[in-house]
């Protein structure tokens, strides 16, 4: 018979099995730690036992806590009261604007949008009410049933119905 120490210095036969050699790794564990259960024991008690595999959890390892769920810091006005600002803020301009100058002075009147990027807010607002805004490449949000000639803007054929 190969001592433990042969065998763990390899130098045994090339011969013997793998199973052989799981067992004899078993044998030197438990020689050296005092350790009952080796990974190949834990891994039969496991499927022999028919718990889930989820309920074998170490307890020494620090279990980490799952992360908070998003919540919001700051909410919104109203869309409605947003679009109706809007309104206002391009009768008293007369003319286009780009969303940076809207949140401008949407911001000089007390209304500020929040978000991660609160240009695209405005502009997810201002495109869900695409029945009441247009926005005009290169010159900016305007009404969507006024027409703009400046930028060759006529809703529904209405060439200069608004203009006299």
């Amino acid at each position: 018979m190969i001592s433990l120490l042969d065998a763990a210095a390899g130098t045994a036969p090339p011969a013997l099995t793998s199973w052989f050699w799981a067992d004899l790794i078993d044998l030197v564990h438990k020689a050296s730690t005092g350790i009952e259960d080796t990974p190949r024991t834990l891994r039969e008690q496991i499927v022999t036992s028919g718990r889930p595999v989820d309920t074998f959890r170490s307890k020494s390892a620090p279990r980490i806590p799952a992360p908070a769920p998003r919540t919001k810091t700051q909410s919104n006005p109203k869309p409605v009261l947003v679009l109706n600002m809007v309104e206002q803020i391009l009768n008293y301009h007369a003319r286009p604007l780009n969303r940076t100058e809207l949140l401008k002075e949407l911001a000089s009147r007390d209304l500020v949008i929040g978000g991660y990027n609160p240009s695209k807010v405005l502009g997810t607002t201002l495109w869900r009410a695409r029945d009441r805004f247009a926005s005009i490449p290169q010159f900016g949000y305007w009404f969507a049933g006024r027409a703009y000639p400046p930028a060759n803007y006529f809703p529904n054929g209405q060439f200069g119905a608004d203009y006299d």
